[in-house]
């Protein structure tokens, strides 16, 4: 299988929507994360770090930030209400508020998740200042950026077991 072509590409950020100081600084992270000022990366990778990226206002920005605490918060009210509805309801309301909780149970763990692929996190003072500029989510930003300035992986067999370091 033939390698794809790679380019240069210098780590930084360019977004349209961000302010000048906040895309230097975004920049000075992500050449941290990436330990170099350029990278090789496929030809065909799209270049991320020019698309904008603060498309809310501070305020949406700050909700998003919070979502897993209003997510969980509304589902505590909820099946409260429910447990109420099974005292004055019977079976049918127990039906309800059993499916409704298993619903509310999947949806913190595809939340939760999500959360933990996030493996990059920026400083307190980048973050403030994305959310401040409208990036709901600094730490998925930052992730998903450096995952663009990841270098491909090579395609070359391993030669000794990783865990004995013995020949293959």
């Amino acid at each position: 299988m033939p390698e794809e072509p790679t380019q240069p590409r210098h780590v930084e950020s360019h977004d349209p929507s961000l302010s000048p100081s906040t895309n230097r600084r975004l920049s000075a992270e992500l050449r941290d994360v990436s330990g170099a000022e350029t990278v090789e990366v496929p030809a065909s990778r799209h270049d991320a770090a020019g698309d904008r990226h603060a498309t809310h206002t501070a305020g949406v920005a700050d909700l998003i930030n919070v979502r897993l605490g209003l997510v969980v918060t509304a589902f505590v009210l909820l099946i409260s209400g429910g447990v109420v509805a099974i005292a004055v309801g019977g079976t049918v309301a127990l039906v309800v508020v059993t499916a409704a909780m298993v619903g509310c149970v999947a949806v913190i763990v595809w939340m939760v998740g999500r959360m933990t692929d996030e493996r990059e996190h920026p400083s307190p003072e980048l973050s403030a200042a994305l959310e401040e500029e409208g990036v709901g989510d600094p730490d998925r930003l930052l992730t998903d950026l450096a995952d663009e300035f990841r270098e491909p992986p090579t395609a070359r067999a391993p030669t000794a077991c990783p865990r004995t370091d013995r020949p293959i």
